[in-house]
């Protein structure tokens, strides 16, 4: 654990420089050079130079037969432009971080201005508002209620709603009530300045943190205050010798790169800085990917100079039988101009030798010789063909957003692999669909309810069974209308319940659940039922969704939130203006599957302590969870029908705690808070031991409606011959929905679910899942299996309900996450699973979690052979480890936060995008590149075949054909038609590909260099010489 004085900055740990540059003055040639040479062709023609410069200068060794300037200049060139191109990249990351590191902040030492990069972890610093957050700080105190502050956090996940951060002192506010102007701030710490100096060691507080991690969204530490304060607070604060512990977490933490928003100042503790920082430990690179076409591009490098290896044997072998044989009239007939000797009575005659050269001393001269067998101008030539490819997708107007104002941007230069894709694993929310969160149905009690596409609460339109929701509310009573006849309070859209009936008692606790069981907060602008002035901002749409929907539809409006708690204002008959106050969150995990918020009832309510709790179905409704009450509500039935409506669903609980109880939890519920040592796992643990006999009081439904032209995009990929594989954490219901509205499922197609059954899901279902299939008959499958399996496979029976399998005809596979987690790290499992797959159309994964994703990924690339080229698009962090494991990551700028982005290697605004970057860019990109290199080859073949042929006339002697400048100056001016082929060629037009999309099955299956196409371009090069 780390430990901090306030106010005594620690000289000892790093400073608050942000460095995002990769080289400085001293280390920029040796690293950029090294990388340089890490290119097969650079090397190649570095060390053929090098036997040139031996061969030139050292002529007794053997004879070069060109300069090494011919191939070290033209090398030294191509090398020097992408060192430049490096370079000048590099010079705006020093000017951007040296515009960063001098920001001016006002740091206590005497009050006065200080660079950023001279703040140290210790300082006590103001911040001001909409400035950037520093370093890494605990939050103290701040203008805003109670010490409260507000930060958007958009550079760091991309989430542009607002978040709450509290005060650690919100205990001690009397001793840090400052004014709102500024000369009082100054003023204040000055002051504190002041009596820290006369007695630091007594009055100074501890700051006690964790050592640095990349998790930005979990923090632990505590803060000691001095005895001084404890011991004349009045607030009922433990006091201790060594002064009270206020644990920290995640709510307390400022995080570098946040930016300050409706909070005037701030004054915190830096706990982290310069690489400390959680932003700094969070930039990582992304792991290199290699572009297929240069995976291709190497071998073909080999094979050429493999063709050269061949004619340097060759020529050496007969220019070594040519020196050692006698001359004769037969092999001195190429040398006519002997016969005539001397031309000049007075020219003395040449010197002849009576020895020639040996083998070796004519392989290195056919070395320098044959090396334009490799054209140095390719890779050159292909990294200007690549940029201006990116530049194409960059300003293609067909695939900007106009909704989110977002263009497509390429952030890799593997281009062309978008023209290879064969499988493609796409995440559902807010990638297929829009994420845009729309409150549908609701189940409370015995019925169940849903708003129109109008959102009046009067019936859907499509003919679903189902009540208006106030109607169920109320217990199925009538509701009046807008001209507000009778006993009904309407507000201005007529929305309102009856006030002579009430509601039920679910329905309030349910409303309740909506209003009060989430992380919302309040932005200055108005809208989604929020309060005149302001707007909800949540951290995910679905909150959102239920905290509008309640507001504007059901009169429960959320006022404010702060550390005190939720303001409520409710139009209905209780008091109008509610304050809960909040004791502890339960953040939501992928493992509890759910969230619960523990509060405190207003004085008028009996001051009781509720647990608040929503979560999914399968999380909810466990027996060990929830009351047997449920089943009597008949829920589970209502929500099989909103899963069949492809809705995402929350199951909403709550449970009655007495005082004992929620003292006694609350006791451990601090302990793990003030833990800094497994934090997290204590928290979920406490989290647990509470949310247990919840009363269920009702579910929701959100609507997330499809993209635009989503089924389109989807069912012209199929065409073209793609595979797809939704991979989503949404329940099997939902997501077989889904696959149909987006066409990944068709009515023809026969279902295969997978799904859980505990410990009974054995290998023996998988093995017997198609059983009838023919293609198993045919042992497509179980040739995939060890010898002792396929007897198992005819032998055992199968597991009842574990395994539905399908008919002949075209099928898809459903299998649960919960399934998955049977066959990670079980190799024999993993393939059986994966050859099960691939006999489907398609494929979908439901209820997976993130490392379930990636898993997914690797498996089809580990299993299938040849290694298939997969692309992995997704919208959210949890994508992140697919869209690294995939050949191609491509990220939508969505709602869910921008780190799918900034790891991927494309960005789009739109999944219909994805039909314009693969079958247009990509299928042109590879032709263009793939036409490229063959061109490029063939070219320095010509000119090397040339040279081979013109040996046999010149007795093997290693002579050229051409002047050595002349041969370097081909590679310059035959370069430009090749350029621009690789930059504006086009065999089909946009229309005709849209139309007939199956022409992308050549490019999707790499056929445009093979062995075949190879030994096809080196004839035609053989008989262009």
């Amino acid at each position: 654990d780390r430990v901090l004085t306030a106010g005594l900055p620690d000289y000892t740990r790093c400073d608050n420089t942000l460095i995002t540059s990769k080289y400085t003055i001293l280390n920029f040639l040796p690293l950029t050079i090294r990388g340089q040479f890490r290119r097969f062709a650079n090397m190649y023609f570095l060390i053929v130079g090098i036997i040139m410069a031996i061969g030139t200068y050292f002529p007794s060794l053997f004879a070069s037969a060109f300069s090494p300037f011919t191939t070290l200049g033209p090398l030294a060139l191509f090398v020097s432009i992408s060192l430049l191109m490096e370079g000048i990249a590099d010079k705006k990351r020093h000017h951007n971080d040296y515009i960063t590191n001098t920001y001016q902040f006002k740091v206590k030492v005497k009050f006065n201005y200080s660079q950023r990069k001279d703040i140290r972890q210790g300082h006590l610093i103001v911040i001001r508002n909409r400035e950037m957050i520093p370093a890494d700080t605990i939050l103290l105190a701040s203008s805003g209620d109670r010490g409260c502050a507000y930060i958007e956090t958009s550079s760091i996940d991309g989430e542009t709603n607002l978040k709450l951060r509290i005060s650690a002192m919100s205990k001690h506010d009397k001793k840090l009530a400052l004014h709102q102007s500024h000369e009082s701030i100054e003023d204040a710490v000055l002051q504190e300045d002041h009596q820290t100096n006369e007695n630091r060691n007594h009055l100074s507080s501890v700051l006690t943190t964790e050592p640095p991690d990349a998790h930005i969204n979990t923090f632990s530490g505590k803060l000691t205050m001095p005895i001084s304060v404890t011991a004349t607070d009045n607030d009922g604060a433990d006091g201790t010798d060594g002064g009270e512990i206020i644990p920290l977490g995640s709510d307390h933490l400022l995080l570098r790169g946040a930016v300050l928003r409706n909070t005037e100042w701030v004054i915190g503790i830096v706990s982290y800085t310069g690489t400390d920082t959680k932003l700094s430990q969070n930039s990582i690179d992304a792991p290199s990917k290699f572009s297929q076409l240069d995976l291709v591009t190497n071998k073909c490098v080999i094979v050429m100079i493999i063709v050269e290896l061949i004619c340097i044997i060759y020529l050496s072998t007969m220019a070594t039988r040519s020196s050692e044989s006698e001359p004769t009239a037969s092999n001195l007939s190429p040398l006519w101009y002997l016969v005539v000797w001397p031309y000049l009575p007075e020219l003395n005659p040449p010197k002849w030798e009576e020895s020639g050269d040996n083998w070796i001393q004519y392989a290195l001269t056919y070395i320098t010789l044959l090396s334009y067998f490799v054209p140095l101008s390719m890779y050159f030539t292909l990294e200007i063909v690549n940029f201006f490819l990116m530049y194409l997708i960059y300003v293609d107007d067909d695939m900007y957003d106009e909704t989110t104002n977002t263009i497509a941007e390429p952030r890799s230069t593997i281009v062309t692999d978008l023209g290879q894709i064969q499988y493609i694993f796409t995440d559902k929310t807010g990638t297929l669909t829009q994420n845009v969160m729309r409150f549908k149905r609701c189940s409370i009690g015995t019925g169940f309810g849903g708003v129109d596409s109008n959102g009046d609460g009067n019936g859907d339109g499509d003919g679903h069974p189902f009540h208006p929701t106030k109607q169920v509310l109320v217990g199925q009573i009538h509701i009046n209308d807008s001209n507000n006849n009778g006993d009904v309070s309407t507000s201005d859209n007529g929305l309102h319940l009856e006030t002579s009936k009430g509601m039920t008692f679910n329905a309030e606790l349910f409303l309740r659940v909506m209003s009060l069981c989430h992380t919302v907060v309040n932005d200055e602008k108005s809208a989604d039922g929020a309060p005149f002035g302001y707007a909800y901002q949540a951290e995910s749409p679905d909150e959102g969704a239920l905290v509008s929907e309640a507001s504007k539809g059901f009169g429960f409006q959320v006022i404010s939130r702060d550390s005190r708690g939720i303001k409520l204002k409710c139009d209905h008959p209780t008091f109008n203006i509610e304050t809960w106050s909040v004791l502890a969150i339960n953040k939501f995990d992928s493992t509890r599957k759910r969230m619960s918020i523990l509060v405190r009832s207003p004085q008028e309510f009996g001051n009781v302590a509720i647990l608040l709790c929503k979560g999914a179905d399968s999380a909810m409704l466990d027996p060990e969870i929830c009351t047997t009450i449920t089943k009597m509500l008949g829920i589970e039935s209502h929500l099989g029908e909103f899963a069949s409506e492809g809705l995402r669903t929350l199951v909403l609980g709550v449970r009655f705690l007495t005082d004992k109880q929620c003292d006694e939890w609350m006791s451990s519920y601090t302990s793990a808070a003030a833990s800094i040592k497994d934090r997290d796992t204590k928290l979920k643990l406490c989290a647990s031991e509470i949310e247990k006999e919840l009363h269920i009081v009702g579910a929701t439904a959100i609507e997330d409606k499809l993209q635009k032209n989503v089924p389109k995009t989807i069912a012209t990929l199929a065409k073209a011959g793609i595979k797809l594989w939704v991979l989503t954490g949404d329940k099997r219901e939902t997501a077989i929905e889904i696959g149909y509205s987006t066409q990944v499922l068709t009515p023809q197609m026969h279902l295969t679910e997978v799904s859980d059954r505990g410990l009974e899901f054995k290998r023996t279902p998988l093995e017997r899942i198609f059983a009838v299939d023919r293609d198993v008959r045919k042992g497509r499958l179980v040739k995939h299996l060890k010898k002792e399996k396929p007897a198992l496979a005819s032998s055992s029976p199968i597991t009842p309900h574990a395994i539905v399998p399908s008919g002949d005809g075209p099928r898809a596979l459903i299998i649960e996450g919960n399934a998955l987690k049977h066959l990670q790290g079980d190799s024999e499992l993993e393939e059986l699973i994966f050859n099960i797959a691939s006999q489907a159309t398609s494929v979908i994964a439901c209820r997976v979690t993130p490392a379930q994703k990636a898993q997914l990924v690797k498996l089809v690339r580990h299993h299938v052979v040849p290694e298939p080229v997969t692309l992995a698009i997704g919208d959210g962090a949890n994508d992140v480890g697919m869209i690294h494991e995939a050949h191609v990551g491509i990220g939508i700028s969505g709602k869910e936060g921008k780190q799918a982005v900034n790891a991927s290697d494309f960005s789009i605004g739109q999944f219909r995008f994805l039909e314009d970057l693969i079958l247009y860019h990509g299928r042109w990109d590879y032709m263009r590149t793939s036409t490229v290199v063959l061109y490029s080859f063939y070219k320095n073949f010509v000119i090397a075949g040339c040279l081979v042929l013109y040996n046999h006339e010149t007795l093997f002697s290693g002579t050229s054909l051409f002047d050595q400048w002349l041969n370097s100056g081909f590679s310059f001016w035959a370069f430009f038609p090749i350029l621009f082929l690789g930059m504006f060629d086009r065999n089909l037009e946009k229309s005709y590909i849209r139309k007939n999309p199956e022409v992308y099955k050549p490019t999707r299956q790499k056929e445009l260099i093979t062995a075949r196409i190879l030994s096809r371009w080196i004839f035609m090069a053989i008989a262009h010489v």
